[in-house]
């Protein structure tokens, strides 16, 4: 992996053992480091302040049947995060991408084309990915959807969050003052 290769070479530079750390967790495929850091908050486990939930496919290719393409006009869709076994979908609505009216005409395309296929989409924004206790409903609702029990057994779960949480979200937060 080129980031293990990147990282290895800046041995001693500070952040760069933490985040040798974590590239096994990292999944090729994300299109942003906010992808990155959801699939994290999901998907490491307990002892790292993650929910312990099931790696999705990043920004996997769906190719539409004919008829949804007649129908829709659309031939293809790359969900954000995709579990198929689950026909579960995950996409992070970011302020930057996801508005503006036509911007929401194509989300919402997109959603219905996704129903008409049978997958449930979860919508993560910014506002909710910032909000631990919204983020963390999000991840529930995920969790029971995928048939995932979450079921930390450690006293120590939500100071692990919050140490993940400040670990990967702090260069993208807000400095407060």
């Amino acid at each position: 992996m080129k980031i293990n290769q990147m990282l290895t070479r800046m041995t001693g530079l500070n952040g760069a053992k933490p985040a040798r750390r974590l590239t096994p967790y990292v999944l090729a495929g994300a299109a942003s480091p906010r992808e990155t850091q959801l699939v994290l908050h999901l998907c490491l486990p307990y002892r790292m302040g993650g929910y312990g939930i099931a790696y999705p496919e990043l920004n996997p290719r769906i190719d539409l049947p004919a008829h949804v393409q007649r129908l829709t006009g659309n031939s293809v869709l790359f969900p954000d995060l995709f579990w198929p076994d689950k026909n579960i979908a995950v996409e992070y609505d970011s302020d930057k991408w996801h508005t503006g009216s036509s911007r929401i005409a194509n989300d919402a395309r997109r959603r219905n084309i996704l129903v008409h296929l049978g997958i449930t989409e979860i919508c993560v924004t910014k506002r909710q990915f910032n909000d631990l206790i919204a983020f963390d409903k999000t991840a529930r609702i995920l969790s029971r959807r995928l048939r995932h029990r979450i079921h930390p057994r450690s006293e120590e779960f939500d100071s692990r969050q919050m140490k993940l949480r400040k670990k990967l979200l702090a260069p993208l937060l807000p400095v407060q003052k």
